[in-house]
């Protein structure tokens, strides 16, 4: 059981709080609240409890509708309901609706109550651990892919890399959860690149039309990722975010998860825009770019793509450096082109061990210098 778990009671009698207060002093950290409505915002801002438990009969709100969207702001904590014998059939609603782990009738004897929140947390802990063990096992495979495409491409190693930042950026200020999905679909999206030749990816990165042959390698590469992840347990949703990110805004997600639709259209745009971006070497152009070819598209997304944008343009420090001064994280402003023109790399990308590897293969005096890079601010590092 959690060290110290938290539990909330919301009940509008004040005599019943303190009941649950007494009843429960050695159980853990016990909030109450006699207003459901105030007890919500406490969990909108954060407050994490392990167990619920809420009266049925309340003026603002009832408590199966208050537990019912416990659970939408909440989902981890565990949720009990008090009720008196009339509001049985209510109960038994709430249990469908709210998915209530437990109801106990008023007045509730002290050890069924302490024994019941005991179990609550216990199952509250039984579900948080699973959920990190499937994390922490999906991230690791998905870690694989990407080691395989850090040595491999390693100039698509560190677009993935922009992409995955700006795409959780953007799913944080749209209150998307939980945001691994995303996480793991930016980083994922790449690794169709893998059967491509280097000179393909970057005619990719520069935003240049592919030949039908080249086209077609995209489409294999895509395809062979496809089939690698629908060999992976529990990935699907993963899966189905990185196919949807391949057909553009509102194209073809009509028949998926309006979630999963939702975070698919979120990396598509962290997609168009670091390209954008890439080529036209502006933050405001990309920006009036994409508002251009998506003016039918989701304000929401579009809203919280600009204010992700400002929060990483406020976060770094423009600085002009040599090749051989380029540090990990720092993000490129510019392209990295040869005296002779060829693009070695292009704009937006994020330095990596790998990408540093591959410079040192040129000699210094053949790069266009000095480079334009973005590094993290210290403010930024102390947030």
């Amino acid at each position: 059981m959690s060290e110290n778990p938290v539990v909330l009671g919301v009940d509008d009698e004040l005599s019943v709080l303190d009941g649950i207060k007494l009843t429960l002093r050695n159980s853990g950290t016990v909030i109450t609240s006699t207003n459901p409505i105030e007890a919500l915002e406490q969990l909108g801002m954060g407050l994490a409890p392990s167990a619920i438990i809420s009266d049925m009969r309340m003026p603002q709100m009832s408590g199966s509708e208050f537990l019912r969207r416990c659970r939408e702001v909440c989902p981890d904590a565990t949720r009990i309901l008090l009720t008196g014998q009339a509001d049985l059939s209510s109960a038994i609603e709430a249990i469908n609706d709210g998915r209530i782990f437990r109801f106990l009738s008023k007045p509730v004897p002290p050890d069924v109550l302490r024994n019941a929140v005991s179990d609550a947390i216990e199952q509250h802990d039984l579900i948080t651990s699973q959920r990190v063990l499937l994390e922490q096992t999906l991230q690791g495979s998905v870690q694989a892919f990407v080691e395989a495409l850090a040595v491999a491409s390693p100039i698509s190693f560190g677009k993935a890399l922009a992409v995955r930042r700006l795409a959780v950026e953007i799913g944080k200020k749209m209150n998307i959860k939980p945001l691994w999905r995303l996480e793991l679909a930016s980083l994922l999206y790449f690794v169709s690149h893998l059967p491509l030749r280097e000179q393909v990816v970057q005619k990719i990165f520069a935003a240049q039309t592919l030949t039908q042959h080249e086209q077609e390698s995209l489409v294999e590469g895509r395809e062979m990722l496809d089939r690698m992840l629908s060999k992976i347990p529990r990935l699907e949703d993963v899966r189905t975010i990185v196919k949807g990110a391949s057909l553009g805004f509102h194209q073809g997600l009509s028949k998926i998860d309006p979630k999963l639709a939702e975070q698919a259209n979120v990396l598509r745009a962290a997609l168009e825009y670091v390209s954008h971006h890439a080529r036209l070497g502006s933050p405001p152009a990309a920006l009036e770019l994409m508002h251009y070819e998506n003016s039918d598209g989701s304000e929401e997304l579009m809203s919280a793509l600009e204010s992700a944008v400002e929060d990483q343009e406020r976060a770094y420090d423009l600085r002009s450096v040599h090749v051989r001064d380029l540090a990990l994280g720092m993000i490129l402003s510019e392209a990295i082109i040869l005296l002779d023109g060829t693009l070695l790399v292009t704009a937006g990308s994020e330095i990596t061990q790998p990408l540093l590897l591959r410079l040192e293969q040129f000699e210094p005096r053949t790069i266009r210098e000095p480079i334009m890079v973005r590094v993290l601010n210290p403010r930024a590092k102390a947030a």
